[in-house]
């Protein structure tokens, strides 16, 4: 089985604003992506007579891990600021419903993963010789769904 490479070009992260309807907004300039790490802890049930001499493990609780990502930052862009951006985010203890979405077709839209989070590192940078930027990290709080997306219903 042949699986063809899938370009990263075009993947959107989208952050919701907790309304009934909820309405998801991209992020702006999204650099590199990195995540959901997810991972799960073991539990050693090793004893005295398990077979062979080898541990034995069962399945413990589950990490979403952690989302983290570059932008061009800009002070005063909406998604970044410190009224209703990232910035903002880091400031408040509040968990937010954040859409990943891949350009790769889908059923009836993109393929992605829909998670909810909070922000917990806002990073700027600001090197001599080159773009203003800031690193971001969400860390996960619950499941990681895939999720089939419809990305007109996300606001630019």
């Amino acid at each position: 089985m042949t699986i063809e490479a899938t370009a990263a070009l075009g993947t959107i992260l989208a952050v919701g604003d907790s309304a009934s309807p909820e309405v998801f907004t991209k992020i702006g300039r999204v650099k590199d992506v990195d995540g959901p790490s997810m991972s799960r802890d073991t539990i050693d049930t090793t004893h005295q007579l398990s077979p062979g001499g080898v541990k034995e493990f069962l399945a413990s609780l589950a990490d979403g891990g952690d989302v983290s990502f570059t932008v061009g930052y800009n002070p005063s862009a909406a998604t970044h600021d410190q009224t209703t951006g990232l910035l903002k985010f880091m400031g408040e203890t509040t968990t937010r419903n954040w859409k990943l979405v891949f350009p790769v077709a889908a059923t009836s839209g993109f393929w992605g993963l829909e998670f909810k989070g909070v922000v917990t590192k806002f990073a700027p940078k600001a090197p001599v010789a080159g773009e203003l930027t800031a690193d971001i990290t969400i860390k996960v709080a619950g499941n990681v769904v895939q999720a089939d997306i419809d990305i007109s219903d996300i606001c630019s």
